[in-house]
């Protein structure tokens, strides 16, 4: 029997619009990251330049061959070279537990894009627990690189696809064509799912970023316009400090985030409620 893997992950959100691309300071420090952990190889996949999103590349010196014999080719140089260019929009790395073709089977990734102002981090909770520890690992890579406005993080289920959540994209959600024949008289009256309004806000309004909040959870990255919000600082919920000159971190214990909902929903900060 396979035992469910838990993964500690952060998404810090920014302003796409204020960076024109992935700054080569920030592969080289990710990579760094990545690399302490002495995982091997490291994959990845990149949009801009000549790379197209849905190919897959290594970062080593050598071709590899997964076991079901597709070929991932070293393209390091040119990585390396169309970021000193500007060109790179996304960039996602990880570190698989085998190397099999099955690229969401992995033990660390990192994955910035520009297309909805997301930074990922993930990582095994047996290598790294610590929700806050993430959150200052990546925001030192980030810090003065993105503007980071807002930020969660969370612990779920490998099979759950962390990455996709931050991200507001959930594959277990998706209809199979049957479902979508059955229903076909309730397309109109469909409303959207929690991870859909998240990246309709993603790629929207971006409210995210001017004060609301997506829900409470363990740890969260705010602004001072989510402070005012939520008016935080006169309710004595959670451990607020300070991160940054502009950003605070907000955590909660499991019997505090039911609590910590209530209050932000009473703000009327929360979107989607």
């Amino acid at each position: 029997m396979i035992t469910p893997r838990t993964m500690t992950s952060v998404a810090l959100y920014f302003a796409p619009e204020r960076t024109p691309s992935i700054p080569v300071r920030w592969f080289e420090g990710a990579y760094q990251w990545l690399s302490r952990f002495d995982l091997s190889p490291i994959l990845f996949t990149a949009a801009g330049g000549d790379f197209l999103l849905d190919d897959c590349y290594t970062l080593s010196t050598d071709s590899i061959v997964d076991n079901e014999g597709y070929v991932r080719l070293p393209r390091r140089e040119q990585l390396l070279s169309s970021l000193k260019d500007g060109t790179i929009t996304s960039l996602a790395m990880d570190a698989p537990r085998y190397v099999t073709g099955d690229r969401s089977d992995w033990q660390a990734m990192v994955d910035v894009s520009l297309i909805d102002g997301t930074l990922y981090f993930g990582v095994e909770e047996r290598i790294l627990s610590d929700l806050s520890a993430l959150v200052y690992s990546a925001w030192h890579l980030a810090g003065d690189l993105l503007d980071i406005c807002y930020g969660i993080g969370y612990k779920s289920l490998l099979v759950d696809y962390p990455n996709c959540y931050a991200r507001g994209i959930s594959p277990a959600a998706f209809y199979d064509i049957q479902q979508l024949v059955q229903n076909r008289d309730e397309w109109p009256r469909n409303t959207e799912t929690a991870d859909e309004l998240w990246r309709n806000e993603l790629v929207g309004t971006r409210r995210h970023l001017t004060g609301h909040f997506r829900g409470a959870y363990s740890v969260n990255v705010l602004s001072e316009h989510h402070l005012k919000k939520a008016r935080l600082q006169s309710h004595n919920i959670g451990i607020l400090s300070q991160l940054c000159a502009s950003l605070w971190l907000w955590t909660l214990s499991n019997d505090e985030i039911p609590i910590a909902e209530e209050l932000l929903k009473a703000a009327d900060a929360v979107l989607g409620t």
